[in-house]
């Protein structure tokens, strides 16, 4: 796989932070608000988040800025 030419490291970083950070509490919200296990909550967030961050990394999309037209 190659990078693509606008690929910036710390902007790859910092989406991928958010998004484990948004899935792990939302999942972990829903788990506590349906009387679920919380860190099963965190766990499938976990999951969940390095699904879509390998699904953009392996598009192409991640780490790459948003493109003004």
């Amino acid at each position: 796989m190659q990078l693509p030419e606008t690929f910036d490291r710390s902007l790859a970083l910092r989406q991928s932070i958010a998004y484990v950070a948004a899935f792990c509490v939302v999942f972990a919200i829903v788990s506590y608000v349906t009387d679920g296990s919380v860190p099963l909550g965190v766990a499938t967030g976990f999951v969940m988040a390095a699904v879509v961050i390998g699904y953009y990394a392996w598009s192409g999309e991640l780490g790459v800025p948003a493109q003004e037209e």
